[in-house]
């Protein structure tokens, strides 16, 4: 017998919330931040989180004032993990990437 037997199965649909695009950038933000992502060096970081954050970047959305520290396992020197993180924005212009990766640092970690 299942555990959840007793659990009614009714369907919840809701709306996505709808959250004002002032509250959505980080441009008010008033100290620097730095950001930590682990695993930095992976697939899904590099697949899907720099690019995000890139894009966020490209829209002005980010504060000037922010890093972005990569941790990862991976035996990498910064320009190699930076380079690394090019293929996956193919279609950035080179001086906004450079700009944008002049922010991001990586730090081996086990």
């Amino acid at each position: 017998m299942c555990p959840f037997s007793h659990v009614s199965k009714t369907t919840v649909t809701a709306e996505p919330a709808i959250i004002p695009e002032s509250e959505c950038r980080l441009e008010n933000a008033e100290e620097p931040f730095v950001m930590t992502i682990f695993g930095a060096s992976g697939d899904l970081a590099k697949r899907k989180l720099f690019p995000a954050l890139f894009s966020l970047f490209e829209t002005g959305a980010m504060p000037e004032t922010f890093r972005i520290l990569g941790t990862g396992r991976s035996e990498l020197e910064r320009a190699s993990f930076v380079e690394s993180l090019r293929e996956f924005a193919p279609g950035a212009k080179r001086s906004l990437w450079d700009e944008f990766m002049a922010k991001v640092d990586y730090v081996r970690v086990d």
